[in-house]
């Protein structure tokens, strides 16, 4: 599953598209020890920046990363958090965990899948 964490956002509205391509980019980013790359995909391009800080929201940690996109629905700045546990996440991994989520029959099922998606990686951790 995929998990985006919105700091805050400016412009167009990004869609699950967007979201996930971001999500994607910057594990990549990460796993790759890069501050900045320049993306072009599609119907989106711009750039993604970090400085590898660590931000916490909640229960929640991981890299912020900041965004300037241009996508079909206009221009977009966003700050987002990839969880920590994402991170480490290979790409098929991500993928494949988000397909079932969106696949769920609506927003309850979703929450659920989510909190029982976490549990178990949690539960993973320490076994």
């Amino acid at each position: 599953m995929i998990d985006f964490i919105c700091l805050s956002s400016r412009g167009a509205m990004l869609d699950d598209g967007n979201r996930i391509f971001l999500v994607l980019a910057g594990c990549e980013m990460a796993q790759k020890g890069q501050a900045y790359r320049k993306v072009k995909d599609g119907s989106i391009k711009g750039d993604i920046f970090t400085n590898f800080r660590h931000a916490v929201i909640g229960s929640i940690s991981g890299i912020a990363f900041e965004a300037e996109i241009t996508t079909s629905k206009g221009d977009i700045a966003v700050r987002y958090i990839i969880s920590d546990l994402d991170l480490g996440k290979k790409r098929s991994d991500l993928t494949a965990g988000s397909q079932k989520w969106e696949s769920s029959n609506g927003p309850f099922a979703n929450l659920i899948w989510r909190i029982l998606d976490r549990a178990l990686r949690e539960t993973e951790q320490f076994s």
